[in-house]
């Protein structure tokens, strides 16, 4: 499967998936301050490399189809994505995940490079990374420095069956 047509280079998608990401998180925090918009409530807290793992990713598709998304939006928010990322490789660290993909697959766009940059995949180089429901019902942040990932929901996810 080629991976790199999985990532976002359109400079207008990218501006449409920033906007959605704006709306649950707030891009230009970190922990310990807060990070998700106020309707962003109970969270549950992971260390940070279980956001690597095919376990992860499992969880999340479970919970996608929960709250009927078809697919995630998985942004790298530091570096950043388009002085740093854009600049350098002509497209953003930010990849639509369509729920359908398999774990082994997840595990695949983690560790994908741009060519002779084999320490620009998210694997390696990600030090702020969020997950955002297109529903805008859950979402989930995570801090490589601090060793933590954050899942919050939103207060239309906990009434909705």
């Amino acid at each position: 499967m080629e991976y790199k047509n999985k990532f976002i280079d359109n400079m207008r998608e990218f501006e449409n998936l920033k906007n959605l990401i704006n709306t649950i998180f707030i891009s230009n925090s970190s922990l310990p301050n807060q990070v998700f918009h106020k309707e962003f409530t109970n969270y549950l807290f992971k260390e940070f490399d279980f956001i690597m793992t095919d376990e992860f990713w499992s969880g999340i598709r479970e919970l996608a189809n929960k709250t009927n998304d078809d697919f995630i939006i998985m942004a790298v928010l530091d570096p950043d994505p388009i002085t740093y990322y854009f600049k350098e490789f002509g497209y953003f660290n930010w990849v639509k995940l369509e729920i359908s993909i398999t774990p082994d697959q997840y595990l695949d766009i983690l560790n994908f490079s741009p060519e002779d940059s084999s320490a620009d995949s998210i694997f390696v180089n990600s030090y702020t990374v969020v997950w955002a429901s297109p529903s805008m019902k859950w979402g989930i942040w995570a801090e490589r420095e601090k060793e933590v990932c954050v899942i919050a929901f939103s207060e239309k996810c906990i009434r909705t069956p």
